[in-house]
C-alpha cells in the first residue's frame, strides 16, 4: 500500500485513540493492486467509470474505509476519510463478516467456506442503455450480501443511490391520483405486498440513507402510507421520507405494527402468518404523519400566490454594486496582483463608513481572517496604508479550518460580533487538502454553507481565492478549482491585468448585477492603495476613438485595413468603432464598387477631399490636360495622374511635406509646406 500521514485524519476514524494525543505519526495506506480493498477488492489505480475503483483507505487492522456505497448498507458514511469503514473483525454492520469466522474452543479452524443458499435479483432500472439490477446473496452461516450490477457489470457505475427510481414506481402508471400506495425500504418487502394486492413501492437506497426529492416526486399525488423496518436506521429513514413528502404537499401516514420483531418488515409480516387482510386494515388505520409540534422542517415552503404577495427590500450593498449584503462574494486574481491590498481597504471603508473605488461603504464591524499573513505583515501594510486607529475591525491570523471544526467556530463568532463584514482571505488557506478544490460536490458544499451563513446571520462574506494558470476574463470560471465556486457566490469579482499599461481592470457580475468594469492603479508611492481611473469599457472606448480619429488624420481618406494598419490592431476591432464613429457623425464614409465587392472609405468629418474622380482638369498651360482616376489599392486610396509626364528631377533642400513627389523649389516657400 501508498503511505501518507495526515494529522486530520484520526478525527474521522471510530475507536481509535492516537498515541501521542493529537494523531501525529498517524500512517495512512491506499489501497493500491498489490494490497486491494479488503471490502470491495478495488483500488485507486483501477480505471473511473466501471464500477470497480475503491480511493478509501486502511491504518490499522480493526477498520478499512471502503469508498464503494453499493458495499455500505448499515456502515455510515465517515466524514473524516469520505468513505465507509467496516470492520475487520467480528461482525460488521454491513452484514458481512470480513475476518475468517471464529476459532472453536477445540482449537480446530473449520476448514468450512460460506455458500450462497438463496439469491435475489431485482431491476431497479430498465432503460435502454441502462439496466440496473440489486441482488441480494444469503450464505450458510447467516450473513448476506446486497452487490449491484449496472449492464452487467459489477457496481452503480457512478450512479447514486439516492437518485434510483423508486423499485416498482412503474405500477403506479395504472394508479389513480390520490389512491393509497405503501412506502417501504428493500425489494423483498415490497414484492410481498404486490403479490397480495396492495400497490407498493421501495427505497432502495438502504437505511438510513433518504431517496431524493427527484426519486420520491412520483409519490407527490397519492396517500402514501409508509411501513418503515422496526429498528432505529428504518424509523429514521420513515420520518425523513415523511419528511420529503409533506414538503411536496403529500398526504403522508405512518403505519405502526407493534409486535414486529427487530428489523422486522412487510415480508415477515406475512412469514408470520399475517394476511392481506390484515395488512390493509392496519394501512387503512395508519394515523396521518405532521411534523411534531415545535420541529421545523427544516426549510421554508411558500405557496405560489404567497410569493407574489410578498414585499422585499431593495438589493442591500455593503459596497455599492460590488459586495451584496446577505450573501457571499468571491474576489479572484493571480498571484501578487494586490488581492489583499484591497481587502483591506475595503475593510477600512466598511469599518469607518466611507467610499472605496468611487463607491460608498455601508458602515459597520467586520472580522477579517487573514490566514497568509501573520500579525507583523499585516502590521506593515495598514501602517503604509496611514490607516487610523478606533477603527472595528477584528484580525484573525490562524483559525481553523472550515471543512473542519472552524466552520461552527466562525457561526459563533459571527453570532457573537454581529459583523456587517467577514472577510475570508484565502479560501485555500481556509480549508484543508481533504476537500479537493476540484471536487465540484465538495467545494459547492462548502461554498453553499458559506452563503447560507451569511443569509441566516444577515452578514456579507467576502472569501478572497486565487485565479487559475489560465484566465478569460470571466470573474466567476477564473476561479482556480471547480466551477461549482463561481456558481455558489451571489457576486465574482476578478482582478485583471492591461496589457502595456500598469492599471488593472477590476471586473464584477452577479445575479442581481449590471456587470461592471473598472479601471484602477495601484498607487505604491503615497497611499499603497488601489485608485479609480475609472470606467474602464468607457475608457478603453475613448482610447479606441482617439486610435482611429488619429489615424485618419495622419491617412486622410482610408479603408479598415489601411487604418488597422496605421493603429496596430486587428481589422475585426477597429470595424465596429469606424461604423459607431460613423453613426454618431464624427466620421464620413464613401462606398464604391471595385469589382464585385463594395468598398468603404471613411474621412474625419469636416476634413473630407473634393471628389474629382474621372474629372478632367485643364490647366492655364496650353496644350496640357490630364486626368484624375481614384482607385483603391490594398486599402490604401492612390491617384493615377494620365496624360501628363512629369521628368524626376534632385530636389535643392529635400523632399517636400505637401507634394507627393520630390520638388525642386517649394521647400522654402511657406505657403506649400503649410499645404
Amino acid at each position: 500500500m501508498s503511505s501518507l500521514r495526515a494529522s486530520w485524519l484520526y478525527a474521522g476514524f471510530p475507536n481509535y485513540e492516537p498515541a501521542s494525543g493529537n494523531g501525529e505519526g498517524l500512517t495512512v495506506r491506499r489501497f493500491t493492486k498489490s494490497e486491494p480493498c479488503p471490502i470491495c477488492g478495488g483500488c485507486q489505480e483501477d480505471p473511473r467509470g466501471e464500477g470497480k475503483r475503491c480511493h478509501g483507505v486502511r491504518f490499522d487492522d480493526k477498520y478499512a474505509h471502503c469508498t464503494r456505497e453499493e458495499y455500505a448498507h448499515g456502515v455510515p458514511f465517515n466524514a473524516g476519510t469520505q468513505a465507509y469503514p467496516h470492520r475487520l473483525n467480528g461482525d460488521c454492520k454491513c452484514g458481512v463478516r470480513h475476518d475468517p469466522a471464529p476459532v472453536p474452543s477445540n482449537g480446530h479452524r473449520s476448514t468450512h467456506e460460506k455458500k450462497v443458499v438463496k439469491k435475489y435479483r431485482w431491476k431497479v432500472l430498465d432503460e435502454p442503455g441502462r439496466v440496473v439490477e440489486h441482488v441480494r446473496l444469503d450464505f450458510d452461516d447467516g450473513s448476506k450480501e446486497y452487490p449491484w450490477y449496472t449492464n452487467g457489470k459489477p457496481g452503480l457505475n457512478g450512479f447514486k443511490k439516492a437518485d434510483l427510481p423508486l423499485y416498482g414506481v412503474g405500477n403506479l402508471k395504472s394508479a389513480e391520483p390520490g389512491s393509497t400506495v405503501v412506502l417501504v425500504e428493500g425489494e423483498k418487502a415490497c414484492d410481498a405486498l404486490n403479490e397480495r394486492g396492495i400497490l407498493a413501492v421501495a427505497a432502495v437506497t438502504g437505511a438510513p440513507a433518504c431517496p431524493s426529492e427527484g426519486t420520491l416526486r412520483p409519490l407527490r399525488d397519492y396517500d402514501v402510507v409508509t411501513w418503515a423496518d422496526a429498528d432505529d436506521p428504518g424509523a429514521e429513514l420513515g420520518k425523513m421520507e415523511a419528511t420529503a413528502l409533506a414538503a411536496m404537499g403529500t398526504t403522508v401516514r405512518m403505519l405502526s405494527w407493534p409486535e414486529a420483531p427487530h428489523k422486522g418488515d412487510a415480508y415477515d409480516f406475512f412469514a408470520m402468518g399475517g394476511t392481506a387482510e390484515q395488512a390493509m386494515a392496519m394501512i387503512k388505520a395508519a394515523p396521518r404523519w405532521d411534523a411534531p409540534a415545535g420541529e421545523s422542517l427544516g426549510f421554508e415552503v411558500v405557496t405560489h400566490d404567497d410569493l407574489l404577495g410578498k414585499d422585499f427590500p431593495a438589493q442591500r450593498w455593503v459596497l455599492e454594486g460590488l459586495i451584496v449584503d446577505d450573501g457571499l462574494t468571491m474576489l479572484g486574481a493571480k498571484k501578487k496582483m494586490g488581492k489583499t491590498w484591497m481587502v483591506l481597504q475595503i475593510a477600512q471603508a466598511v469599518a469607518d463608513g466611507t467610499s472605496v473605488l468611487g463607491r460608498k461603504a455601508s458602515q459597520g464591524s467586520v472580522i477579517y481572517l487573514c490566514l497568509e499573513d501573520g500579525q507583523r505583515r499585516l502590521q506593515g501594510r495598514l501602517q503604509k496604508q496611514r490607516t487610523k486607529p478606533g477603527l472595528p475591525i477584528t484580525y484573525i491570523t490562524r483559525f481553523e479550518p472550515l471543512d473542519g471544526k472552524g466552520f461552527a467556530q466562525l457561526k459563533a463568532l459571527i453570532q457573537q460580533r454581529v459583523p456587517r463584514l467577514v472577510i475570508i482571505d484565502t479560501l485555500a488557506a481556509a480549508k484543508t487538502a481533504k476537500t479537493d478544490e476540484n471536487a465540484a460536490g465538495d467545494m459547492g458544499d462548502l461554498l453553499g454553507d458559506l452563503r447560507r451563513l451569511a443569509q441566516d446571520t444577515h452578514c456579507s462574506i467576502l472569501v478572497v481565492a486565487h485565479h487559475g494558470k489560465a484566465s478569460y476574463g470571466d470573474p466567476g470560471n477564473d476561479i482556480r478549482g471547480s466551477s461549482a465556486v463561481g456558481g455558489a457566490a451571489d457576486v465574482n469579482i476578478g482582478l485583471y491585468k492591461v496589457e502595456d499599461s500598469t492599471a488593472r481592470i477590476l471586473k464584477a457580475e452577479g445575479r442581481d448585477l449590471e456587470e461592471t468594469e473598472l479601471r484602477i492603479i495601484f498607487d505604491a508611492a503615497e497611499t499603497w492603495s488601489w485608485q479609480l481611473v475609472g470606467d474602464a469599457r468607457q475608457i478603453a472606448r475613448n482610447e479606441a476613438d482617439q486610435d482611429v480619429l488619429g489615424a485618419l488624420a495622419v491617412l486622410g481618406e482610408a479603408d479598415a485595413g489601411a487604418v488597422a494598419r496605421e493603429t496596430g490592431k486587428a481589422r475585426p476591432s477597429v470595424i465596429p468603432v469606424l461604423k459607431r464613429l460613423a453613426a454618431e457623425g464624427k466620421l464620413a464614409t464613401k462606398a464604391f464598387k471595385e469589382g464585385k465587392v463594395t468598398k468603404v472609405v471613411y474621412t474625419v468629418k469636416g476634413r473630407e477631399l473634393p471628389d474629382i474622380s474621372n474629372t478632367t482638369i485643364t490647366p492655364n498651360m496650353p496644350d496640357m490636360s490630364y486626368t484624375v482616376n481614384k482607385r483603391v489599392s490594398d486599402g490604401v486610396t492612390v491617384s493615377d495622374v494620365s496624360g501628363i509626364s512629369v521628368a524626376p528631377v534632385t530636389p535643392l533642400n529635400g523632399a517636400c511635406d505637401y507634394h507627393p513627389g520630390p520638388c525642386e523649389t517649394c521647400d522654402a516657400q511657406e505657403e506649400c509646406r503649410n499645404g
